[in-house]
Parts: C-alpha cells; sequence; structure tokens
C-alpha cells in the first residue's frame, strides 16, 4: 500500500458570523414570554381546529349510516383519515384522552374488514367519546373516569370482534 502524500484541512468561511449580532438583541425572559403568548395563541386555535374535525368525523359517521354499503367504506376511510389528523393535534395539546380513543378508533377501522351496522355503531361510540370530552374540555388523561372510558371503549370493539368471530383486542 502506498503512503498519501498529505491530507490538507479545509475550513469553510463562517458566513453566519457576520449576519448574527453577539451582542444585544432580545433577552431570554422576553423570548420566553414571546413563546408563551405564541403557545397560548395556538392552544386556543387547536381546539377550534379540532371543533371542525369532530363536525368533519360526525357528518362522515351520518353519511355512512345513510349510505349504500358499497359507499360506506369511503366515509370510514375518511373518518380514519380525520381521526388520525385529530389524534396528532390532541397529543400536542393537552387532550391526550382524544389521542387514546382515536387510537382505538384507527386501530378499529384498519383491522375491519367487514363494516356492518355493529362496526358502524363501535365507530359512533368512539366518535362520541369524542364529542363528549372535546365539548368538556376534558383535558389531561381523564383520570379513573378515562380509564372507564378506554375499558368500555374496549369491550365494544371486543364484543364487535367476536360477533364476527375475531380475535379479542390486546390490552
Amino acid at each position: 500500500m502506498s503512503q498519501p502524500a498529505s491530507v490538507r484541512r479545509f475550513t469553510p468561511p463562517n458566513n453566519f458570523r457576520a449576519k448574527v449580532p453577539s451582542t444585544g438583541g432580545i433577552s431570554l425572559e422576553e423570548m420566553q414570554q414571546a413563546a408563551d403568548i405564541a403557545l397560548a395563541k395556538l392552544e386556543t386555535e387547536s381546539t377550534e381546529w379540532m371543533q371542525a374535525d369532530v363536525e368533519k368525523l360526525a357528518s362522515h359517521l351520518a353519511a355512512a349510516t345513510k349510505a349504500a354499503p358499497e359507499d360506506v367504506a369511503g366515509h370510514v376511510n375518511e373518518i380514519n383519515k380525520v381521526t388520525h389528523d385529530l389524534k396528532s393535534l390532541a397529543g400536542q395539546f393537552s387532550f391526550p384522552m382524544i389521542g387514546h380513543v382515536g387510537n382505538s378508533l384507527c386501530e378499529f377501522i384498519n383491522g375491519e374488514p367487514e363494516l356492518g351496522d355493529t362496526r358502524l355503531d363501535v365507530i359512533r361510540v368512539h366518535v362520541d367519546a369524542i364529542v363528549v370530552i372535546l365539548a368538556n374540555g376534558l383535558a389531561g388523561d381523564g383520570g379513573e373516569a378515562g380509564e372507564h372510558l378506554l375499558a368500555a371503549l374496549r369491550k365494544a370493539v371486543d364484543k364487535a370482534r367476536a360477533q364476527q368471530g375475531e380475535p379479542a383486542t390486546a390490552s
């Protein structure tokens, strides 16, 4: 093996240093205050965004119950998409219970090839739970009531699966 002749190191110029002042500017406290104000505004807007998503869920659910059997799956797919968006918002803005209920709903929809009336009833129970949580501003994990709600949703999912001869959920 031959030895390399020499190694030359190249350091590119730091153009950012000239653009960013090293003194003055906003203080850390002012930056924190501005961030808190922006977060409070987003918190208010997020509730409005979640409410719009809940209205979409209710609309698609109503359409699915009235739709011809071949059109139900399209509405359920839209419910699934909206629920994914809602889960993301809820998790970021103090509504983890909506995220848990949404996760249960998405898992149920993704695992169900047949969408009969019982399936739509289970979807309705999930959507109704999300409506109640948001309408009552139940931020946080819901405590003991939240645990009972999630357990009731698991029972509804398991019952619907049992009617189709499918295994229960892994709780």
